[in-house]
């Protein structure tokens, strides 16, 4: 089968959209014959009206997969999907709307019939893309589910395929868990990964530090990619601020992964989460999960098998003890290691994603 993938970020940059761009046409070019990569220009560097900005994009777009000679477009994405004029399926690949992207930021001040109301654009352009789109491929169960109830989109039309972790040259099983045996259960080591600290939780993971250390446990904390300057003082103590790590650099590579073997939980207490790759990358390394049972959360961590995930309220009470338990019991703490990358291996990679879809696509296509 021979595709075009249409993205409107650079897939040969692992910076770009946090290297999903990447990863999915590394995951696409193992599950297909051929793949065309066709790119568009981000809708928000083009100026005038939003449906303009649209309708250049989905131009551009048209063009060269009518050029292309393949069996289907997959789009990373919705900003080509509106206008995309082609004789072939077209596909819609993503990890979120933006009815859900809004939502998840405002969950109590914008429900979705406040959103349709605010942003009228975006809405259409939601709805535009769904209506368009052969098939519909999201991350998440969540936003399946709200795509369903706030679109009218039927379940037919919808699989939920889960991202993958975006790293390069990740370890092997048994180098993963030589990394997990050698974690002391003497000296609780997390990590916290996350610009956005503040919508990731943050705040949550230092208040489950404080809780274990008064428990008796000494807790370390290790934070990548914030850069939370009201938290400095609350930050001084027994946490580690690596700041924003590039993929790309080769000594910040290193510095990442060594955080991830050295840690025996990637802690991720989000208020939303459309995905969450870093979780994926955390598995790769045998890290379990400690999180927050919200949005995407809920597709990538299977409780007891790759992590755990608690109520946003009880998250600091729940999250302490299951740790201390965990460590208490090496036996346990290294099992769920271990089964923490095999859920990496089986579906948290993007070859598996890729694989998925073209199992999807065969059907759709025959």
């Amino acid at each position: 089968m021979r595709i075009a993938f249409v993205t409107e970020h650079d897939p040969d940059n692992l910076n770009a959209w946090s290297g999903v761009s990447h990863g999915m046409l590394h995951g696409l070019r193992q599950a297909f014959e051929r793949v065309e990569t066709v790119s568009v220009p981000h809708y928000d560097a083009l100026q005038g009206s939003l449906d303009a900005r649209l309708r250049h994009v989905g131009g551009i777009a048209s063009k060269h997969v009518r050029e292309s000679d393949v069996d289907v477009a997959i789009c990373q994405g919705a900003s080509a999907i509106p206008y995309l004029d082609v004789s072939v399926p077209t596909v819609y690949w993503h990890d979120s709307t933006w009815a859900a992207l809004y939502q998840g930021h405002f969950p109590e001040t914008l429900d979705f019939a406040t959103f349709r109301s605010r942003h009228p654009g975006f809405a259409q352009w939601d709805a535009a893309a769904l209506g368009r789109a052969s098939r519909v491929f999201f991350s998440s169960e969540w936003l399946v589910s709200h795509v369903q109830r706030d679109y009218g989109i039927p379940a037919r039309k919808l699989r939920v395929v889960p991202f993958g972790a975006n790293l390069e040259g990740a370890p092997s099983h048994v180098e993963a868990m030589s990394s997990a045996q050698s974690r002391s259960p003497d000296t609780c080591n997390l990590l916290f990964i996350g610009v956005e600290w503040r919508r990731k939780g943050l705040d949550r993971a230092l208040r489950l530090v404080r809780r274990l250390r008064r428990l008796g446990k000494p807790t370390q904390l290790t934070v990548i990619g914030a850069r939370p300057r009201a938290l400095r003082v609350r930050l001084a103590r027994g946490v580690t601020r690596l700041g924003f790590l590039d993929k790309t650099i080769p000594d910040e590579r290193g510095r990442m992964i060594r955080a991830l073997r050295g840690a025996h939980f990637l802690v991720h207490p989000a208020r939303y989460e459309a995905f969450g790759c870093v979780l994926a990358e955390a598995n790769a390394y045998a890290v379990p999960v400690i999180g927050t049972s919200t949005t995407g959360l809920l597709t990538v961590v299977t409780p007891g098998v790759n992590g755990d995930l608690y109520a946003p309220d009880e998250f600091v009470e729940k999250a302490s003890q299951r740790i201390l338990d965990l460590l208490d019991t090496p036996d346990a703490y290294q099992n769920l290691a271990s089964s923490s990358y095999r859920e990496y291996e089986r579906r948290l990679n993007w070859p598996s994603a890729a694989q998925k879809i073209r199992e999807s696509l065969e059907e759709l296509v025959s």
